[in-house]
């Protein structure tokens, strides 16, 4: 293998041959393409019964790109408040094995951990939407990093203040 085939980027005539196949980055783009080439097409193919104009029916697009946006970024939001909550779930499970007060530190601790899940959670999610929106809005984007950043202070420093 040279060095030269090792980043070659994979285009339809060489997909099935290409050594780019083999890789997780690939499949990982086929994937996504693959969930999303039926969402956006090239051409409109539209059936109705009854008028509707072209404002119309790109209103009603619009909408529908709107609403699936945001419940794909509600879904990836629960799936990073659930990873980030069973990633500290063995500490929680460490604490059964205190007697007698083991159970009820478990129970505390998991609200405790839950509520920082949902901070770290939310602070990511900004992140991600300021990175995204930067050259588009950065007005926006500038908002959404103070978002952030609140997060971050909220996550670091917010112990220091009850003390």
């Amino acid at each position: 293998m040279t060095p030269n085939n090792f980043f070659k980027v994979c285009d339809e005539d060489d997909q099935k041959t290409s050594i780019c196949n083999q890789f997780l980055c690939c499949s990982l783009c086929n994937i996504v393409s693959s969930i999303f080439s039926n969402k956006i097409s090239k051409e409109i193919e539209h059936v109705k019964d009854g008028i509707q104009t072209a404002p119309e029916y790109f209103y009603d697009q619009e909408m529908q790109f709107y609403w699936s946006t945001i419940g794909y970024r509600l879904l990836a939001a629960a799936f990073a408040l659930t990873g980030q909550y069973l990633i500290f779930m063995p500490l929680m499970n460490d604490l059964n094995w205190i007697p007698f007060i083991g159970f009820l530190l478990q129970k505390l601790e998991a609200q405790a951990v839950l509520a920082i899940a949902m901070v770290t959670t939310a602070t990511l999610q900004f992140l991600v939407i300021s990175i995204a929106w930067l050259f588009y809005k950065p007005l926006f984007a500038m908002a959404m990093s103070l978002m952030a950043g609140l997060g971050t202070y909220m996550v670091f420093y917010w112990d220091t203040l009850s003390v």
